[in-house]
């Protein structure tokens, strides 16, 4: 997880406060709750699978979240498959065909 990453992840948290505000599904009372939430859950955040945590753990609170949390899994899971594939390379490129047909069944059989 860069910092780059949390950046952008807390920039689309704003984001999504706005559209909140603007489509009535939080009122100005409950933006210190969330600020204070985001402020002390996201600093701690370290890698993806805590990113999805946090991001979990907000739309349980407030549900308009839930897109982000979406987009994050969706994420991870596409530079996992990404890693697999350039691993099924690597092993038929070194002549390992079996190895690679093993891994790759790990990514197309779900």
């Amino acid at each position: 997880m860069t910092a780059d990453h949390k950046i952008e992840i807390e920039r689309k948290i704003l984001k999504e406060i706005i559209n909140a505000l603007e489509n009535d599904k939080v009122t100005e009372a409950g933006l210190p709750d969330i600020a204070d939430f985001v402020i002390t859950h996201i600093d701690p955040v370290q890698n993806h699978e805590q990113m999805i945590k946090f991001l979990d753990e907000l739309s349980q609170k407030w549900p308009f979240f839930e897109g982000l949390e979406q987009i994050e899994r969706g994420e991870v899971t596409e530079a996992h498959e990404d890693k697999i594939e350039q691993d099924v390379l690597n092993l038929a490129k070194s002549g390992k065909v079996t190895e690679a047909i093993s891994l790759a069944k790990t990514v197309t059989e779900k």
